[in-house]
């Protein structure tokens, strides 16, 4: 009788411990949300913003009929990672934007496949009062793709977003998140540093100024999603280098110098002074040089 109490205390204290354990990993991986109501705005870090000579730092509304969740905790306010949503929402939401822009022309997108899965059935999540459901649907051809789509906006800055692309059996295209992250939604601010600051001014007497760059879409795929600290962006004399303003040109693409030419001419007042080519974004003309893979 007596092994049998401590038996049955044993388990007891077991089962207390198991679903403490269970509590604490529940919270500590509990994930933030923050609900946004017809709009995601997307903008530059502050902290940077006194080191532009620009009097407005171009940002963007992503904009849609409806609320959506986005996770508090992100690496800067120019990104935001949608989670814990109606999956169908998102989807559509994310296919207008693209569809939109493509209207408008189709050389202002681009997608870049970073991987495919083999999979003949996937789904999305069905949000209904807070609890979901799931929706399974045949992948045609059994294959599932991992993309990165870059959009070219009327401001001239670059928006990125990051996906699991699939079409179904009735040849209707969904967009949902990838196996290793949920869709993410960047805007991106490449910019370069100078010391003339006669020529770039900035707000706040540093002796270095940030000019923002007008880039190729896609080049930004070899771009870090972390944010460099500002102490060492003034500290390191790399980044007032050439060569750290190089950009390798993507695998998938033509790196015929022509097409890059053309795409600064139609979108930046591309043009050739004196055996040079310059483009012009936001009131400051830059000189690019082509190499045979940068």
């Amino acid at each position: 009788m007596r092994k049998l109490k401590l038996l049955f205390l044993s388990q007891l204290i077991l089962l207390v411990l198991v679903l403490n354990i269970s509590c604490f990993f529940k919270e500590m991986f509990q994930v933030e949300v923050q609900e946004m109501d017809g709009v995601v705005h997307l903008e530059c870090d502050n902290d940077i913003l006194d080191y532009f000579p620009y009097e407005e730092i171009p940002s963007f509304d992503f904009t849609f009929e409806g609320k959506v969740n986005i996770t508090v905790n992100r690496q800067g306010e120019y990104e935001c990672i949608f989670t814990k949503n109606d999956d169908f929402f998102v989807s559509k939401i994310i296919k207008e934007l693209i569809d939109y822009y493509k209207g408008i022309d189709e050389d202002r997108v681009y997608t870049y496949v970073l991987s495919t899965d083999k999979t003949n059935e996937t789904w999305l999540n069905i949000r209904d009062e807070g609890k979901d459901e799931k929706a399974y649907f045949k992948v045609l051809n059994g294959e599932i793709y991992n993309e990165y789509t870059y959009i070219l906006l009327d401001n001239g800055l670059i928006l990125s977003i990051s996906y699991a692309r699939f079409v179904d059996e009735n040849n209707q295209t969904y967009y949902k998140w990838m196996n290793t992250e949920s869709i993410r939604m960047v805007l991106h601010y490449p910019f370069m540093i100078t010391t003339d600051i006669e020529k770039v001014p900035n707000k706040n007497g540093s002796n270095k100024s940030f000019v923002l760059l007008a880039l190729p879409l896609g080049v930004t795929y070899s771009f870090d999603l972390t944010t460099k600290r500002l102490e060492r962006l003034l500290s390191d004399d790399k980044f007032l280098e050439d060569t750290y303003y190089s950009y390798r040109y993507l695998n998938d693409r033509e790196t015929d110098e022509d097409n890059f030419k053309n795409y600064y001419i139609k979108y930046y007042n591309g043009r050739t002074i004196n055996d040079e080519f310059v483009f012009t974004y936001l009131n400051y003309d830059f000189k690019i040089t082509f190499n045979d893979s940068y």
